[in-house]
């Protein structure tokens, strides 16, 4: 009897921290959206999160990640799909908050390559090669 409270005792524990976790991620994911309409009148995507593939050891937890970093996050794969003023403009953005060291340098240079990959198009151009035709 006591080995099997214990075992519940920790399945107990285990579903907390999930439980946890989940209300932490949409608590900041709230907040972002709210960071990303007020500073660039840019809604995010319903379907907006982030990649397994691209978070790597270089990103911090979502939670962890100020307003910007997890809108930064966020907006990256939609990038393309931004009118070139937008593109230029959050650009211009990421790099002030660079050079203040308030961006971790992993989120920085994720938005970057997506960036550099649209630079210099036509709304009409990166909306094309956003959509991979």
């Amino acid at each position: 009897m006591p080995l099997v409270t214990v075992v519940l005792f920790f399945i107990f524990l285990g579903l907390l921290f999930v439980l946890s976790n989940v209300l932490k991620n949409r608590k900041k994911l709230k907040a972002v959206k709210v960071f990303g309409i007020k500073e660039f009148e840019i809604e995010l995507p319903q379907e907006a999160y982030i990649s397994p593939k691209t978070s790597g050891s270089a990103f911090p937890s979502f939670s962890n990640c100020s307003d910007a970093e997890g809108f930064f996050m966020l907006i990256t794969p939609y990038v393309g799909s931004l009118s070139k003023n937008r593109r230029e403009f959050i650009y211009q953005y990421i790099n002030d908050l660079k050079n203040e060291l308030k961006m971790n340098k992993g989120i920085y240079q994720y938005f970057t390559d997506e960036y550099q990959k649209y630079k210099g198009l036509s709304e009409k151009d990166a909306a094309t090669k956003w959509a991979g035709k």
